[in-house]
């Protein structure tokens, strides 16, 4: 029975693993897609008549932001430049900066005005703003019951009135 020695699989394992992220750091790949996707660090605030989102962009060109919204989601997409891009006689030996085109998606509990909605970039900060609105749909309303008689439509066999034809107003023509 041969015994090997662990470390030397291991040693040879790192090698093969520090061989294939080198590739990859060169090719600027990896097998999820770029080394450039980024997800912006966020915090959602819930003020008494509005609702804030600050979104950690630093770098960001203005231009390249995008802010939409539908309903209680809000999409902020935009894109970071690297600060020095890597060729020519220019090699990273260490990058621990992100950039990247990126794509944040919001879902808010709380119903908004979208068209009032605004958006300020600040000291590499985005915060967008977003005014509430009462949502009526959970709010409980009480419905006064009457007697059944009052429509036919609501009363066993009954039925509802034809609905009446609108009247015309008099032309010309009719007046003669």
């Amino acid at each position: 029975m041969s015994h090997t020695d662990p470390f030397a699989e291991l040693t040879r394992l790192q090698n093969e693993l520090n061989r294939i992220f080198s590739t990859l750091l060169e090719s600027g790949e990896t097998p999820a897609g770029t080394l450039s996707q980024w997800d912006p660090a966020m915090d959602v605030v819930d003020a008494k008549s509005a609702v804030r989102i600050l979104l950690e962009v630093p770098g960001v060109r203005i231009e390249t932001i995008r802010v939409r919204a539908r309903g209680t989601t809000i999409v902020v997409s935009g894109k970071k430049e690297p600060a020095v891009n890597q060729g020519g006689d220019r090699k990273f030996h260490c990058m621990e900066r992100s950039f990247g085109p990126f794509t944040k998606s919001i879902t808010l509990t709380q119903s908004i005005n979208s068209h009032d909605g605004r958006a300020f970039l600040s000291a590499g900060v985005l915060c967008l703003e977003f005014p509430k609105v009462p949502d009526l749909r959970s709010r409980e309303v009480d419905i006064p019951v009457r007697a059944g008689d009052e429509d036919p439509a609501c009363t066993p066999g009954g039925q509802a009135p034809p609905p009446s034809k609108p009247r015309r107003k008099p032309t010309e023509r009719t007046k003669k």
